[in-house]
């Protein structure tokens, strides 16, 4: 009966860590580099990012080179963090 007991509270403690880390997941998980760049230039602009529901700070914060466009290595450093 205790090893029944243990397993049931090993079982309860494992589902209520994995609910928990998908409370804990961001809210909003970007979408492709593809989805963003509406209009197909190779490109993210403020605009479209904003469209796609990106933080401004995230931006800048990825936009290296400080065009105001992400490129797809500027935008893969905002997937890595």
């Amino acid at each position: 009966m205790r090893n029944k007991t243990c397993k049931i509270g090993l079982s309860l403690a494992v589902a209520l860590m994995l609910s928990s880390a998908a409370l804990a997941a961001p809210e909003t998980q970007l979408p492709a580099f593809e989805t963003l760049d509406a209009n197909v230039d190779g490109y993210i602009s403020v605009e479209e990012a904003q469209e796609g529901k990106m933080l401004t700070d995230t931006f800048e914060s990825a936009d290296g080179n400080k065009d105001h466009m992400l490129d797809k290595v500027e935008y893969a450093s905002v997937l890595a963090e």
